[in-house]
């Protein structure tokens, strides 16, 4: 009903028509390149969390099935920038090997 509609509209209402036309393929251009960067993004994510996965196993935070070890739930646990490094410094034994001032001056250096 509408393109009768347009289609029985005066010569003049042609440049309307078209400005619809244009604004309506831009959109659906618009739409179409946005579902391609949703796409590209979430390859991109999967990727990075491949990597993420495969240092967490080097490490030993995470078994080759990905289950999460001992180390890597004290690492979940710790609340700092180098989470990863404090837990290899906690496991090793790192901190029972130091007084308390030394302990402390060492995990103010990574808060």
């Amino acid at each position: 009903a509408a393109r009768e509609a347009l289609a029985a509209a005066p010569p003049g209402a042609t440049a309307s028509v078209n400005a619809v036309r244009r604004r309506r393929d831009l959109r659906d251009a618009a739409k179409a390149l946005r579902a391609k960067a949703r796409d590209a993004q979430t390859l991109a994510r999967g990727d990075e969390l491949a990597k993420m996965k495969e240092t967490l196993r080097a490490l030993g935070h995470a078994t080759r099935e990905g289950v999460i070890s001992l180390k890597g739930r004290a690492a979940c646990e710790l609340n700092t920038a180098d989470e990863l490094v404090v837990a290899e410094l906690l496991m090793d034994g790192a901190f029972s090997r130091l007084d308390a001032a030394t302990a402390v001056a060492l995990l103010s250096c990574l808060c």
